[in-house]
Formats: structure tokens, C-alpha cells, sequence
């Protein structure tokens, strides 16, 4: 049986009544004594178990268990570790899939298909367990904005230059909205990776709504990406050509509707890698490495 908080407060509050000497007769606290004579109930000790249930083996499950390992190397904990996931696999939302079984066709990410640096926790993992990182700089690639019509804007297809396409994304935005995003998209990161720092960035949370409220992000979460790259000076065309593009393929959801910080995070694709093989085989090691008993196809109701 799993450690519940609720029964534990339970059990400490009935040993705090019992503890007092009651004015009046109870069969039960009282066993074996004259009718007058009253001493508290000593209750049985209750036998906890040093068991942790968690839910879901996807980016967060995997990760929980691994970092409670370490705890139990580091300070000795008695505790094991079992992992539930109602999915046949481990991943969760990284899953990785080969086209109609081909071997000779090239693998697909379907979920969280790739990190970036900023993303601390994965870039060391991948290193520490001897993965490698495919770039998704290298090489060409072309892109094309439709409106439901006509193309707004195509780049990669010239052969005079990657300089053209530059001309003519500065002739459509203007010069502002490319640097003025860069350079809101970057102030974002900066103040993200204070998470991994000692301190200020290790408080524990109970939910995001404190959290955004540490980081002081409160404001840009109640804005739309759209209000809040108009507050910045950026283009609005640029935000729903441009932005709404990058918005729409990460989360399918529109500039104008998606929160600030969702859609900063959709433009932080600066060195964006994925796994070879998969970014499932990250958290199968985290899972791995825990020593936890897994129970996959299992759903958890209680």
C-alpha cells in the first residue's frame, strides 16, 4: 500500500485524543479496567510503506523517478519507486515511429520532437548517457507562408544566395521585427534558465500559477504573443505571418490566442537538436537508471 498523507494525519490526531484522559466512559479506550479507572488507549504502530506510485512514464514521470534515485544514493532513503502508465511504452509524448514498418524510410517524431541548449536537464542527459544529437541547422530547407490562397512569402528555393531571402523578409517585416523578436525571444531564455540555477531558481512549487508568479511572468502570461509583441514595437504582420506560423506548427493555436511565453517558446528553436533514434530513449534511460518497477498498459484509477 502506498504512504497517503490523508491517513497518516488521521492516525496523528486520533493518537492526540486518545492521549487525553476523557470525562466520560468509552468501552473501546478503556480495556481491562475497573469502571472508574481511565488511562489512554496505547493505539498499535502503524506500519507505513516506503513506496512512491508515479503516474505517467512520459518526459516528467521518467525524470521524477530518476531524481528520487539520486535522493535515496545521496541521503540513504528507503524508499522504492513504482511507475504506472496507462501506454504500452515509456515516453509518453516522445514517441518515435517507423513509417509503414519500412526500415528505409526515415524515423518520425511524433511528440516532443526537439530541445534546445537552454533545456540543460536534456542536452547533459543526452551526453551522460552516451547519446548523439542529429542538428537541425545542418543542411538546406526551404519554407513557404499560405495564407489559404498564395504563398506570402517562399525562402530557399533561389539559387542566387541565402542574402535573397534575407532581402526579402527585411523588405516585407522591415529590419525591426526580426531583431526586436530575436532579441525578446532571447531576454525569455536568459530568464528560463535561472530554473536550473542554485537558490532562487530550486524553490519547490506546488503549481505553475506560483511558479509564474516567482518569475514575475504573471503579466505575460495574461497577454496574447500577438498583444504582447505590439507592446514590443514588433510588426503585426510580421507576428501573424511569421510568428503565427511557428505557433501554429508547434501547438496549433494562433498568435493572437496563445500566451506570450507559449509563443516565445515556439521562436526558441536556436540550436534545436533531437536524439538519434528517438528523444524516448532519454527518458527509457531516466527510467531505467531509477531501478523502478514499471506497469505499462496500466491505468491508475485510485
Amino acid at each position: 500500500m502506498y504512504f497517503l498523507t490523508h491517513v497518516l494525519l488521521t492516525y496523528t490526531l486520533f493518537q492526540v485524543a486518545a492521549a487525553f484522559k476523557l470525562p466520560f466512559h468509552l468501552p473501546w479506550v478503556h480495556a481491562g479496567l475497573g469502571e472508574h479507572e481511565q488511562r489512554p488507549m496505547v493505539l498499535p504502530p502503524v506500519e507505513l510503506s516506503n513506496r512512491i506510485a508515479v503516474i505517467g512514464a512520459g518526459a516528467g514521470g521518467s525524470a521524477a523517478a530518476f531524481w528520487i534515485s539520486k535522493a535515496k544514493e545521496r541521503h540513504g532513503l528507503d524508499v522504492e519507486i513504482d511507475i504506472f502508465d496507462s501506454n504500452p511504452y515509456i515516453g509518453g509524448r516522445s514517441i518515435t515511429v517507423q513509417p509503414y514498418d519500412n526500415p528505409d524510410l526515415q524515423p518520425i517524431e511524433l511528440g516532443g520532437s526537439i530541445f534546445i541548449k537552454a533545456n540543460k536537464n536534456l542536452w547533459r542527459a543526452t551526453d551522460e548517457f552516451g547519446f548523439n544529437r542529429s542538428d537541425f541547422e545542418d543542411g538546406e530547407s526551404t519554407m513557404g507562408i499560405w495564407d489559404g490562397a498564395e504563398f506570402r512569402l517562399m525562402t530557399g528555393f533561389s539559387k542566387v544566395g541565402g542574402w535573397w531571402d534575407t532581402l526579402k523578409v527585411l523588405w516585407r517585416y522591415g529590419w525591426k521585427a526580426p531583431t526586436r523578436t530575436k532579441s525578446t525571444v532571447g531576454s525569455m531564455i536568459e530568464h528560463f534558465v535561472n530554473i536550473y540555477t542554485t537558490g532562487w531558481g530550486r524553490t519547490p512549487y506546488s503549481n505553475l500559477t506560483s511558479l509564474v508568479e516567482r518569475w514575475n511572468w504573471t503579466d505575460i502570461t495574461n497577454k496574447t504573443t500577438a498583444e504582447y509583441f505590439d507592446e514590443q514595437g514588433i510588426d503585426r504582420k510580421w507576428t501573424m505571418e511569421m510568428v503565427e506560423s511557428a505557433t501554429r506548427v508547434n501547438y496549433g493555436q494562433n498568435a493572437d490566442a496563445i500566451h506570450a511565453i507559449e509563443g516565445m517558446a515556439s521562436l526558441a528553436a536556436e540550436a534545436a537538436s533531437q536524439v538519434i533514434g528517438g528523444n524516448w530513449q532519454l527518458f527509457d534511460q531516466f527510467v531505467k537508471r531509477s531501478g523502478a518497477s514499471v506497469y505499462l498498459n496500466t491505468t491508475v484509477s485510485a
